[in-house]
């Protein structure tokens, strides 16, 4: 495949016309043709799912995988498999940070793929972390297999959660730095607030008209559970650190949400613990 790299003079209407004489696969076409890859990424619980599934609105990209048991949406060995080939105009996929082992797997692929977006997802890191622990709880909505308190790589139990959220936060800080124009970050608190703004946002970083259907992507969710749970924008999901005895009925209210291998924690030892992450997000550290 050929790619002609953007000189600094060609922009706009121009510049995608030029990009429209590329020859690209026959299963791509028309304003497929004009349009620069995206890569929908974050942590696990930061809003990849949502993110992805309202850029599946744009008929200007195309959500696909090249893994034959994928679900054609996730590409979990993206990292792995485009360093060494070029991505086709209009492919869309989403990633978790927890596949990427560090910043070179990323400069690899975008070494080959220059012309890569990346939408990173985040959300308040301490609503971020108790999303996760409940997750993998035994009650929680997608409950890890086997032991996940046990298993300090899993981002489900206390010390694997922190891990992961701080492992996002240097893979991102490490691609703004060298590779600034490629990345653009939205948080869930944006997309639940102000939807319309956050689309036209994200629709200019990655050079594509606003569509209409990018608005209504709920019942797009390939986790059913979730499309029926959420039949409009669920604002309780914003800042919900703040009301930790009150959410997931009580779970964190009491101590069962710790496992005895992870000794006396509090609620409060995993803020001091996110503090760092907290800040270099912009959120209010002190609001907690």
């Amino acid at each position: 495949m050929t790619w002609i790299f953007e000189p600094p003079h060609l922009t706009g209407c121009l510049l995608r016309s030029l990009r429209a004489e590329i020859f690209e696969p026959p299963h791509l076409t028309g304003c497929l043709l004009r349009t620069a890859p995206v890569l929908v990424l974050g942590c696990g619980r930061s809003g990849t799912n949502m993110m992805v599934e309202i850029l599946r609105g744009s008929p200007e990209l195309l959500a696909t995988t090249n893994q034959p048991d994928g679900d054609g949406v996730e590409d979990r060995a993206f990292f792995q498999t485009w360093n060494t080939l070029s991505l086709p105009a209009g492919y869309l996929t989403k990633n978790v940070t927890a596949y990427i082992q560090d910043f070179d797997q990323i400069a690899q692929v975008w070494t080959k793929n220059p012309h890569l977006k990346i939408v990173w997802t985040i959300r308040d890191p301490r609503s971020l972390a108790l999303s996760k622990l409940y997750r993998g709880s035994p009650i929680g909505d997608s409950p890890a297999e086997g032991s996940p308190q046990l298993d300090p790589t899993n981002d489900a139990n206390y010390l694997g959660c922190i891990r992961d959220i701080v492992h996002m936060q240097k893979l991102y800080e490490q691609s703004i730095r060298h590779f600034p124009n490629n990345n653009c970050l939205v948080s869930m608190e944006e997309i639940i607030l102000d939807i319309d703004r956050t689309i036209a946002r994200v629709c200019d970083f990655c050079e594509i008209e606003i569509s209409p259907d990018m608005r209504h992507f709920i019942p797009r969710y390939r986790n059913h559970h979730k499309a029926n749970r959420y039949l409009t924008l669920d604002k309780s999901q914003i800042n919900i650190h703040l009301r930790a005895s009150e959410i997931y009925d009580g779970y964190f209210a009491g101590q069962d949400w710790r496992h005895p291998s992870w000794g006396d924690i509090t609620i409060e030892d995993l803020w001091d613990a996110l503090r760092g992450c907290v800040a270099y997000f912009n959120y209010d550290v002190d609001n907690q």
